[in-house]
């Protein structure tokens, strides 16, 4: 009975998902994002209701966020936003507490997981492919892919770049039938390009890194990894995509073109150019420096954008989660947000060590 239940779960929750990338009014009605979204936690809190085995247990993630969000209300008082529990970003908070709290209650088997990463790779295909069709799959450095149609180009490109994930998590881990694999490769492949037209430099590069650590990670039916092997292949992918984005016409007036702005700004070189790599250093100095004379509470929750909009005159963010972080948050939220994830590095290490 409680698999049935579960499994209805994850059904409205594989629907929201899939609506999250397609419910754009491109051709499915964005109204049905939010109708899958509602029946997904409405479901949830009925399903938490009704438990009959055991109370409702929490994972340390779940713990983790729910602590953070607890530190980030404290730091509301002394903000120059004041209290905001259902507007803004501490509203979008909430939303994802909720649904990751109900995806633990029903991603709870190896089977859902898969089922999990099969609805991220049909979705996102399912979305590049209807770009394609309405002829809109195009992005320039001026006009990104996802900039009209989820409103910023990074919301869209930090949603395919989850779904790679997902991808290459199947395609060498899960299933070894040849017709998913190449289903799993194609829809990488698309997906990367999706990627590479919304001019995301890091959504563009952090999934050949998750590569790598998966690759890292892979044994063999011995037991054996083959370290020196998988390295070799991830240089030789890198130099290719690389040498794709900066000589692919199409790929390079998108991300190659930023990609080349950013390489010279680390070399020092002047690089004149309308461009986000311009005012990044700006904003962080503004965030560092004004951290320092608040190092330990900072100034409050989302309080940077006050800073950038009298200085600047445009509400912007610093453009870096971390001094972000310790503008806002200072070292006590700052240490507490990243130990999550210096804990799965440890993690990391410690497996690629045995």
């Amino acid at each position: 009975m409680t698999l049935k239940i579960n499994r209805i779960g994850n059904i409205f929750l594989y629907a929201y998902i899939f609506m999250c990338f397609n419910a754009v009014d491109l051709i499915v009605p964005s109204s049905l994002n939010s109708i899958t979204l509602f029946l997904f936690i409405g479901y949830g809190i009925i399903h938490c209701i009704i438990k009959k085995h055991g109370k409702i247990c929490f994972s340390q993630h779940t713990k983790w966020y729910i602590a953070f969000m607890a530190l980030s209300f404290f730091s509301m008082l002394y903000s120059p936003g004041g209290i905001q529990l259902f507007s803004g970003k501490f509203y979008l908070m909430i939303v994802a507490c909720c649904i990751c709290f109900f995806m633990q209650e029903f991603i709870d088997t190896t089977e859902a997981i898969e089922g999990l990463a099969w609805t991220f790779s049909v979705a996102s295909t399912v979305l590049i492919i209807s770009l394609y069709i309405t002829g809109n799959l195009s992005g320039t450095v001026n006009n990104r892919l996802g900039s009209d149609l989820m409103g910023n180009a990074n919301t869209f490109a930090s949603m395919i770049m989850i779904a790679v994930f997902f991808q290459l998590w199947l395609l060498i881990y899960c299933d070894n039938k040849i017709l998913k694999k190449m289903f799993i490769l194609i829809s990488v492949l698309a997906n990367l390009y999706g990627l590479a037209l919304s001019a995301g430099r890091k959504f563009f590069v952090i999934p050949f890194v998750f590569m790598y650590v998966l690759l890292l990670l892979k044994q063999d039916k011995n037991g054996k990894k083959h370290m020196v092997k998988y390295t070799l292949t991830m240089v030789t992918i890198v130099l290719l995509a690389y040498n794709m984005i900066m000589n692919v016409s199409v790929l390079y007036d998108a991300i190659g073109y930023r990609m080349e702005i950013f390489m010279k700004s680390v070399e020092g070189v002047s690089y004149t150019a309308n461009n986000s790599v311009e005012v990044r250093p700006m904003l962080m100095k503004m965030a560092i420096d004004g951290w320092t004379k608040r190092p330990i509470w900072g100034y409050g929750f989302d309080s940077f954008k006050y800073l950038a909009t009298n200085v600047l005159g445009i509400s912007w963010y610093s453009h870096c989660n971390y001094t972000e972080m310790l503008y806002n948050g200072g070292i006590i939220m700052f240490a507490f947000y990243n130990w999550i994830y210096l804990k799965l590095f440890a993690k990391f290490i410690k497996n690629v060590a045995t």
